[in-house]
């Protein structure tokens, strides 16, 4: 089963695909976890990368790093059909876990050497940043994915972080995205599957065969070093795109470096004011050091009133 934690509240879960593919077993002694590496994106920083894998081989990991992992084309981690190949060699594996090297910019151009069946037979996926792209097409699919850390960014991640996602991979739990501190921006209540990532990877994929069809969906989102009128930019078109064109709520993480506080918080309340959505600020993800795993996948309800949970 998953656990999910609200303060010192733990609401249990029924088991289901996210369980089977997460492979929960009582003691990680019993079973080794086996995770693999996919580069989809940037090149990685070979130090910052390194002390990521150091963190999971301390959480009882056995962590499988293609040498291919280490390419460099430009920015990029080698060519689209080096990257696409390595991560549909896991499909069918038995891996525990398959886990991001680091974003950067890349991943949207990998959906167009992927067959659609392979995200359902690929290991449980987690990623970030650039990798959003990656998961809003395997939620598309009805694919089970985790908003969480890339291994280069568990290289500078806080101590909340790293137990965080010691406790998923160990016994499948995730905790409350919202912690104890959180702020309505708009009024409402809403249940939806959750979905989002990245703003501006999800802005780039409008005009895709895979633009973001977020009706039905409560959306995290977060961003890291952009101006506000950047985010209002990207924010925008997805708006005009459709793309929120019946969504259930918005649940805003971190926005680091983007402006003066409050300033991001400002644009989603003028954009969504008179919606009747909950907007909540606070989320405990994005690219700062307190970044916790969310399933992508799952229902969810968020409320102006009482936060967020996983149904």
């Amino acid at each position: 089963m998953i656990r999910i934690f609200q303060c010192v509240v733990a609401v249990v879960l029924q088991e289901d695909v996210f369980v089977k593919k997460m492979k929960v077993g009582r003691q990680m002694e019993e079973t080794q976890r086996k995770i693999g590496v996919v580069a989809t994106s940037g090149a990685v920083s070979s130090a910052a990368f390194e002390k990521g894998v150091s963190h999971l081989n301390a959480m009882g990991c056995e962590v499988a790093v293609d040498p291919s992992v280490y390419a460099a084309t430009g920015y990029l981690a080698g060519s689209p059909q080096e990257r696409a190949s390595v991560f549909s060699a896991y499909c069918g594996q038995d891996l525990y876990l398959i886990i991001g090297a680091r974003g950067g910019f890349g991943a949207l151009e990998l959906l167009a050497h992927f067959e659609e069946n392979a995200f359902s037979e690929l290991p449980l996926v987690m990623g970030f940043s650039d990798m959003s792209a990656i998961l809003m097409r395997c939620v598309a699919l009805g694919v089970e994915v985790v908003h969480g850390p890339t291994v280069q960014s568990l290289g500078h991640a806080s101590q909340h972080t790293l137990a965080a996602v010691k406790r998923l991979i160990l016994y499948g739990e995730v905790e409350n995205p919202l912690g104890g501190e959180w702020s309505s921006l708009c009024s409402g209540w809403g249940e939806g599957v959750l979905a989002g990532g990245n703003l501006m990877t999800l802005a780039s994929m409008c005009g895709t065969p895979w633009q973001p069809d977020f009706s039905g969906c409560v959306v995290a989102l977060e961003e890291v070093n952009e101006a506000p009128y950047r985010v209002d930019r990207a924010l925008t078109q997805l708006y005009l795109a459709g793309c929120f064109n019946g969504v259930k709520g918005i649940l805003l993480g971190e926005c680091l470096n983007c402006g003066e506080p409050g300033a991001v918080e400002a644009i989603f309340r003028a954009r969504f004011e008179g919606a009747h959505l909950p907007v909540v600020s606070g989320g405990l993800f994005g690219h700062g050091a307190v970044n916790l795993p969310m399933i992508f996948g799952r229902r969810v309800s968020l409320s102006s009133d009482d936060g967020f949970s996983y149904v």
